[in-house]
């Protein structure tokens, strides 16, 4: 019954941060390049579905052109990486063991790979063979399966305009109910909280889609000017992947140290200098000016929410502790200010 409720307000909830998200880019374009409407009635009207519009096929299109321009390279890289990734780890073992580096004795040793038994390989094709078959049998539920995240993309994506298109009605509904379910003092309260959040949360989200773009591009830029193969593809990757904090550019650094590697062995170890170069001064200048500053927290309570995120939610839950810890943390800072001042506490006692 519970896994029935989950999958049944599932599409509701992605809705309704897919809403949250989108109304960002939708506010900014609303009070700054539609502003001007504003001063005529009918004009008024008019703004919200035009910006709406505009926001929805903006993401459409950078959809497509993601998929357009980035998906034949995919295969085509795939299939050349299944033919030249073994003989690409064969020179990388052999230029690492000029510096007295052994890959393939720490792989073997670690893993402890067994010898091939043509029994143990005739019970494995036929048990491959088994699960084959059923996987076929079974294809009407993947089909099923499919039909119904098709389904539920679709009830989002209604949930989201439904909700952008009247967010006015719905924030003074909401307000009604809270005002008429708590006192006013700590309804006020309450409100001052989820403005609070509002802030932090949208500041945090914006900081990292721009974070994320000027990272893909110096990314970019970079691999140009030293002529390195796969430059679109990785910076894309790069930035996609940086939209997960801390993390998330040292996979897209793995993942174009491998690409390159099909290609150079040199240019490969070239790579992964310049990118941690790169990300070493997107850390200490870009990342605190763009995001850290915006949300207010130290690097450690970042690292801290990260970690604690991750093992509970997963990646989405990286993205979502951030923001929390930032409001956890400020509202504590609140709490000890008003603490200190009403015990008269010197600030020389903190030194």
């Amino acid at each position: 019954a519970l896994t029935y409720v989950i999958a049944l307000i599932t599409p509701i909830i992605w809705g309704l941060i897919l809403a949250f998200i989108i109304n960002i880019p939708l506010k900014a374009i609303e009070e700054k390049a539609l502003g001007f409407m504003d001063r005529n009635e009918r004009l008024r009207k008019l703004r919200r579905p035009i910006a709406l519009s505009f926001v929805l096929l903006a993401i459409v299109a950078a959809l497509a052109i993601m998929y357009f321009m980035l998906a034949p390279q995919v295969v085509r890289i795939v299939n050349l990486a299944s033919a030249k990734l073994p003989g690409a780890v064969r020179n990388l073992d052999a230029e690492l063991a000029k510096y007295g580096i052994n890959i393939s004795d720490f792989i073997n040793s670690t893993l402890k790979l067994p010898t091939a038994d043509p029994r143990k390989v005739q019970d494995t094709l036929n048990t491959a063979g088994q699960v084959l078959m059923h996987g076929i049998l079974n294809s009407g539920n993947i089909i099923g399966s499919v039909f119904g995240n098709i389904i539920s993309i679709f009830f989002s994506v209604m949930i989201v305009i439904f909700v952008l298109s009247s967010k006015e009605i719905l924030r003074r509904n909401f307000y009604k109910m809270l005002y008429s379910s708590l006192s006013i003092e700590k309804a006020d309260k309450t409100k001052r909280l989820l403005k609070r959040a509002n802030k932090i949360f949208t500041s945090f989200i914006a900081g990292q889609f721009i974070h994320a773009v000027i990272i893909g591009l110096l990314i970019y830029v970079t691999m140009l000017i030293f002529s390195m193969p796969y430059a679109s593809l990785i910076s894309v990757l790069t930035g996609v992947l940086s939209l997960i904090p801390i993390i998330g550019a040292w996979i897209g650094a793995i993942a174009g140290f491998l690409l390159i590697l099909t290609n150079d062995v040199s240019l490969a170890l070239y790579f992964l200098l310049m990118y941690v170069i790169v990300l070493t001064i997107d850390g200490n200048v870009i990342y605190p000016k763009v995001v850290g500053d915006k949300i207010g927290l130290p690097p450690l309570w970042v690292l801290m929410a990260v970690i604690v995120g991750q093992g509970f939610f997963g990646i989405f839950g990286t993205l979502f502790f951030i923001p929390l810890t930032s409001l956890a943390y400020d509202l504590a800072n609140e709490r000890s200010e008003n603490i200190i001042n009403q015990k008269g506490i010197s600030e020389d006692l903190f030194q």
